[in-house]
């Protein structure tokens, strides 16, 4: 269960595969096991992610970082932002 924005989420897993502190998974397989691993929680409702967005926010380049973001990596080291 992720308890915040799924943006938030899938920007820190697509920081941590570019910056290849994720290995052995390709952006594909990555997206299938957060889509099968997550649950996004805001406020009351719990809900399932969805394929289309998540492969949509690790796979495009031109997506922008999520706003509010959980960590950065800064010489291949994870900062809670």
């Amino acid at each position: 269960m992720f308890h915040g924005n799924a943006n938030q989420l899938t920007d820190a897993f697509r920081k941590l595969i570019e910056s290849n502190l994720i290995i052995g998974l390709n952006k594909k397989e990555l997206i299938e096991w957060i889509v099968g691993t997550f649950r996004n929680r805001k406020s009351k409702t719990i809900n399932d992610l969805k394929l289309k967005v998540i492969e949509k926010n690790i796979s495009s380049n031109s997506n922008p970082p999520s706003k509010n973001p959980i960590i950065s990596i800064e010489d291949k080291k994870v900062i809670k932002s």
